[in-house]
C-alpha cells in the first residue's frame, strides 16, 4: 500500500484547518476594529439623536428695563451631542444669510433683533431650528419744552416727546430740581401755580421704556408780585394810590392795576400769592 497519498491528504487538511482558523481571527480584529472607528465618532449607525445647541448672553441679563437691553450684547452658541458628536452649527441674524458658527459675534443697534441658530451632528441628524429675540434700545428720546401762560398766574408747560424703539414711559417736570409732577400720558403737561419766586427752573424728563432718558429745560426770570391787596370792606371812595405787578423778563408786563382805599386806615394790608 502506498503510504504518499495519505500523508499528502493530511497535511491538505491541516493547511485548511489553519487557513480557516485565520480567518476566522482576521474577521474578528475587523470587527473590533470597526466597533472602534464607530466609537470614535466616523460612522455611528445607532445615532438618531440630533444635537442640542444653547445660546448665550453677555450680559447675561437685560441692563435696561422692561426686558430692553441698552448696549451692545455679544453671543455665544454652544451645541453638544454625546453620541457621534456635533459636525456644524449654523446661525442667521435678523433674518439673514445663514452662516457657520465660529465664535461668539456682537449684536448692535436699537432694534428687536431675530437670532436663529441651529446644529448638526457627524451622524447627519439636524436640530430642529431654534430662535431668540433681542431687543435692543440704545437712542434716548427727544424731548422739547414749551411754556405758555394762562392768565396774570399760571404758566402751562408742554413736554412734546418722541422715542422711535421702545417707546416713552413717562415725562417728570421738574421746579429747581424738586419734583412736581409725573405724567404718563400723552399730552405731557404740568401747570405751575406759584408766584412767588424770583427765578425758577423748569425741567422736563422723559424716559422711554428701556430706561433711556433725555431732558430740556426753560428758565424764567424775575418773576415776582408787589403784592395784591384782600379785606376790600375797608376800602371807601377816598384813594390812596397802590399797585401790584407780575412782570417776566421772558414776556414783558403781565398785569399792572392800582386800588383804592381810605387815607386815614391805619390797619394792616394782607397780602397773598395763593
Amino acid at each position: 500500500m502506498n503510504k504518499y497519498p495519505l500523508i499528502v491528504v493530511s497535511i491538505c487538511a491541516v493547511v485548511l484547518l489553519v487557513l480557516g482558523s485565520l480567518t476566522n481571527v482576521v474577521g474578528y480584529q475587523s470587527g473590533i476594529i470597526n466597533t472602534q472607528i464607530c466609537k470614535n465618532g466616523f460612522r455611528y449607525d445607532n445615532d438618531t439623536t440630533p444635537p442640542v445647541t444653547t445660546i448665550y448672553f453677555n450680559p447675561e441679563t437685560p441692563d435696561g428695563d422692561n426686558g430692553w437691553y441698552i448696549s451692545n450684547v455679544t453671543i455665544t452658541l454652544n451645541a453638544t451631542d454625546n453620541e457621534s458628536g456635533v459636525n456644524v452649527t449654523y446661525y442667521a441674524l435678523d433674518w439673514g444669510e445663514w452662516e457657520i458658527y465660529g465664535n461668539p459675534f456682537t449684536v448692535t443697534g436699537s432694534f428687536t433683533h431675530l437670532i436663529e441658530f441651529y446644529s448638526i451632528d457627524k451622524a447627519g441628524n439636524v436640530e430642529v431650528t431654534r430662535h431668540v429675540y433681542l431687543k435692543i434700545d440704545e437712542i434716548p428720546p427727544n424731548v422739547q419744552l414749551k411754556e405758555e401762560k394762562i392768565g396774570y398766574w399760571k404758566i402751562n408747560f408742554t413736554a412734546t416727546v418722541d422715542d422711535r424703539e421702545s417707546g416713552v414711559d413717562r415725562v417728570e417736570f421738574y421746579l429747581n430740581k424738586k419734583l412736581m409732577f409725573t405724567d404718563y400720558e400723552a399730552p405731557y403737561t404740568w401747570t405751575m401755580t406759584r408766584k412767588w419766586l424770583t427765578c425758577c427752573v423748569v425741567c422736563a424728563i422723559v424716559y422711554d421704556k428701556a430706561g433711556n432718558k433725555a431732558q430740556n429745560q426753560v428758565t424764567l426770570n424775575n418773576i415776582f408780585i408787589m403784592g395784591i391787596i384782600r379785606n376790600p370792606e375797608f376800602f371807601t371812595e377816598n384813594i390812596t394810590f397802590f399797585a401790584i405787578m407780575i412782570f417776566s423778563n421772558y414776556d414783558g408786563i403781565h398785569m399792572f392795576e392800582h386800588f383804592s382805599f381810605p387815607t386815614d386806615y391805619s390797619g394792616h394790608i394782607i397780602t397773598s400769592v395763593e
